[in-house]
Formats: structure tokens, sequence, C-alpha cells
């Protein structure tokens, strides 16, 4: 039998050094007040640029001082932005305020790629993400008023109206033609949603098509008045899903004709 040395495995390489554990106060550091050269911050010295970031300036300067137009720096925070503007002004230039436009601001609302904007005035970028802001706050307390305004409400009322008398001339011919059958339409329950249904009418009364059979054993109904009664539900069941179909398409082209309708009202208020 083979033996190795203590520090050798049989593959000829040493197991890693063991190091001994660090107590958890040798973890992080700690800044000691009696290392400190005076006993407020009122009394220390004020530091102007970076503290140990050296690398960051050097990168920070090179980027300001590249000569090509698609270069961005991005500062964060008023210490990184002070040093770009020292390095601009070291090279002669001044760095450009950047903000980034969308479809709003370009013509016609067509173009819907992001617009860049450059301000040549130092922090001109927050007035004018200011000023943008003043504007967003105008128009939602404006366009709210077009809507609720007379003109508009008298086209909306229009619209709707319209298409209320379609559905209702749809659903009132389907209605007088089962009622000669004597089925009537009316809803069913389900759950926290009351659907439409169809009913047979039964001595003035609308019954459930599943207590048909019912009523037949219970000996209320002759079986082949049954079976009609079920021919017929199953046909009306098919022509009320031709009609609700229509009723949807109906409702889809009301959508689309108030949807036109508010988008030429804010329209025809932006152009005034």
């Amino acid at each position: 039998m083979l033996e190795y040395p203590p520090q050798m495995s049989a593959n000829g390489y040493k197991p890693a050094a063991v190091h001994p554990e660090l107590p958890p106060d040798k973890l992080r550091w700690r800044c000691e007040p009696s290392r400190l050269p005076f006993e407020t911050t009122a009394q220390a010295e004020l530091r102007e640029g970076f503290i140990g970031q050296e690398r960051a300036l050097r990168a920070l300067k090179m980027g300001v001082e590249l000569p090509r137009r698609d270069t961005t720096c991005l500062c964060a925070g008023w210490r990184a932005r002070a040093a770009a503007e020292r390095c601009a002004h070291d090279r002669g230039a001044a760095p450009r305020d950047q903000a980034v436009a969308g479809p709003l601001l370009r013509q016609q609302f067509q173009d819907y790629r992001p617009a860049e904007i450059a301000f040549a005035a130092a922090r001109a970028g927050e007035r004018f993400k200011k000023d943008m802001q003043a504007g967003i706050d105008f128009l939602r307390r404006r366009i709210p008023q077009v809507f609720e305004g007379e003109p508009f409400q008298r086209q909306k009322g229009r619209i709707v109206e319209r298409f209320t008398v379609r559905e209702k001339e749809l659903m009132d011919d389907f209605t007088r033609r089962i009622a000669r059958e004597q089925f009537a339409l009316g809803h069913m329950q389900v759950g926290a949603v009351a659907l439409p249904e169809i009913f047979p009418v039964l001595e003035g009364q609308m019954v459930p098509i599943e207590d048909i059979s019912k009523m037949v054993h219970e000996g209320k109904l002759d079986s082949p008045v049954a079976e009609e009664i079920e021919r017929k539900y199953e046909q009306f069941r098919q022509e009320f899903t031709v009609v609700y179909r229509k009723t949807l398409t109906l409702s889809r082209e009301l959508a689309s004709e108030l949807s036109y309708l508010e988008q030429e009202a804010r329209r025809s208020w932006w152009m005034e």
C-alpha cells in the first residue's frame, strides 16, 4: 500500500492551505473617532472633486475630450457633473444637457421614434423638464373638460342612440318571432353573472328547459309536446347565437366610433 507525504495527494497536488477564520469584528472597517483631526464635521475642511476615484476621473475626462459627436458620458450626482463641467471648461467647451422627446413632440404625430434634444445652456434640461411637466398637468386638467363639454356629449349621445336603436330592433324582432311559438327571452343567473336564456312559456310561466323532462315524468306534460318544445328550443338557441353575435359586432362598431370621436375632439382642441 502506497503512502503519501502528509501534504501530498495521490495525484501529486498539494491541498489548499487552510487559513484561520476571521472573527466578526475583522470583517468590516471601522473608523475610530480619535483618528479624526476635528471635533465636529463643521470644523472639517471641504474637499472638492473625487476621493479615491482617479480611474473614473480619467475615463470621464477622456470621454469629454473625444471629438466624436456620438459619444455620451453619463454623470450621476452633482460631484460627477461638476467634474465633467471642469473637464469641458479646460477643453474650451461646455457640456450640453440632453433630453429625449417622445412622439407628442414630433411633427404630425407620424414619426414614433424618440428624438434627442440638446440644450447648450447648463441646466436648461431641468427647466425643459419642468415646463413639460407643467404642460402635461395642464392637459390632464383641460382634456377631460373637452369630453365633458356640451358639443362632445351631444355628438356622443347621437352615436350611442343610433346603435342602441339598431340593437333593440334586432332583439325585438327575435323576441316577437319566438313569442309566436310560446317562448320568451329572459336571463338565467350563473354565479354572479346573468346570462340571456330562452324559456318555454307554459300556462303563462317561463319554465327552464331542464324542467321539461321532469314535468313529463311527473305526468304534467305529454312526451310528444315535450319533444316539440325541446326541438323548437334548440332551433331558437341557434338563431339567438346569430343575433347575439350581431349585437357584439354592433358593440365593437360603437366602441370604434366613440374612440374616433374622442381622437377628433382632442385633435380639434389641440389645433385651436
